[in-house]
């Protein structure tokens, strides 16, 4: 994703055809580069949710996400161990849904992080919490 154009509206779909030529298709995701927005038909969450990053040791990008049951302002930001700021992914007001972010490993400048243990902080309304994730190169 990293040579996409931001701010672009783009549509992902899987198709999968069996050996009998039956195909099943995925539900279609629309997504901006860098931010998932998962389509409607998913129930919405009915609490505040921060789920564990997938895969986790991860190299070179994981996948975070999280659910808000109301509209709130969201930030969801990843700390190296000492507490610095390493980027924010997400900040701003949010209606209620699921929200998914790949996150590529790079910090606010564009560098790669290094090997270690990292933290992500979900902040929405009075809501906190932190995942631990690890970085293996």
């Amino acid at each position: 994703t990293e040579d996409l154009p931001m701010d672009n509206e783009y549509w992902w779909r899987v198709i999968a055809t069996d050996r009998d030529s039956l195909s099943t298709e995925s539900e279609t995701f629309k997504f901006t580069v860098g931010f998932v927005s998962i389509t409607e038909s998913i129930a919405l969450p009915t609490e505040y949710v921060l789920q564990q990053n997938y895969p986790n040791p991860f190299n070179p990008s994981t996948t975070l996400r999280f659910g808000i049951p109301e509209e709130a302002n969201v930030s969801l930001t990843i700390y190296d161990i000492r507490g610095n700021t390493i980027t924010t992914i997400d900040s701003g007001s949010k209606e209620a849904g699921w929200y998914q972010y790949v996150w590529n490993g790079l910090d606010d400048s564009g560098r790669p992080i290094s090997t270690g243990l990292y933290l992500t902080r979900l902040q929405a309304g009075s809501y906190t919490k932190v995942i631990k994730m690890l970085y293996l190169k």
